[in-house]
């Protein structure tokens, strides 16, 4: 009876200390998956914060890149905003004086990406182009144009002071084909979407060209990245994250021209 005792007790005692080991395990295991989680909130949370403080700061404010609610001074990001100061000290504020000023605890890429959008809803016949301020439009005349559907559409943008003209045309039932000049004058090089595009030395790229069923060839919308007064196309730590989990953040401010324009940008806050 003292002998089985013995070994019940010593039974009893291996599986306590096993169980032990394997809820000790368990806790190890699930820790770090609890810091991880743990420490993405914290970033998104911060990235937030920095970007709801810098969208809603008024330039002369420091930190802040508006001129209003969410309304990007363009002006002085490209001219007085940067990562670092440059050689000629024209750099009024840059992002470690922002990060230090936050207090920021993390690591951050900041990207915008300006869309301006054409608007092209005028028409005509391909064929009879029409007379704009006093100046007959000059059609493509490449194969490609000579060939395309009949009901050709145009318009116009006025991109950093200078106005900007568009024509669309339709191949296939869908419009694709875009020209561009500074004058009413098409006799360009022809366009697709995804192309590269320099329009009074800045390169745009043609991100798409409208073809909802109910208003196809109506407008033509580009996008270009925003170059910071250092010439960087970026503000932050480094260009990519270097190590660790990054974590995005998008938000879609307007871009406020000096002429008092608006135009729709995307914001990317990277955090690591």
């Amino acid at each position: 009876m003292k002998g089985q005792t013995t070994l019940e007790f010593t039974g009893s005692a291996l599986f306590f200390i096993l169980a032990v080991l394997g809820l000790f395990a368990l806790i190890s295991a699930e820790i770090p998956n609890f810091y991880d989680n743990t420490e993405t909130a914290e970033k998104n949370l911060e990235a937030k914060y920095m970007s709801d403080y810098i969208l809603t700061s008024n330039t002369s404010s420091e930190p802040g890149l508006v001129t209003e609610y969410m309304q990007l001074d363009k002006n002085y990001i490209e001219n007085d905003l940067g990562t670092v100061d440059d050689d000629a000290g024209n750099i009024e504020y840059n992002y470690t004086e922002m990060s230090q000023d936050l207090g920021l605890e993390y690591q951050y890429n900041i990207q915008i990406t300006w869309y301006p959008i054409v608007e092209t809803h005028r028409t005509f016949i391909r064929g009879n182009p029409p007379t704009v301020d006093g100046e007959t439009v000059d059609e493509p005349t490449n194969i490609n144009y000579t060939s395309a559907e009949n009901r050709v559409h145009y318009g116009s943008i006025e991109l950093e002071g200078v106005e900007q003209k568009f024509l669309i045309v339709a191949r296939d039932g869908q419009y694709q084909d875009l020209y561009h000049n500074e004058e009413w004058d098409f006799r360009t090089v022809r366009h697709t979407e995804g192309d590269n595009i320099t329009l009074n030395g800045r390169e745009y790229n043609v991100e798409a060209i409208q073809n909802r069923p109910d208003r196809p060839g109506t407008s033509v919308v580009l996008s270009s990245e925003i170059v910071f007064g250092d010439g960087r196309p970026y503000l932050g730590d480094a260009e990519e994250a270097a190590e660790g989990e990054v974590i995005k953040l998008s938000r879609y401010p307007l871009l406020d021209y000096p002429t008092g324009e608006t135009e729709l940008t995307k914001m990317e806050v990277l955090a690591w």
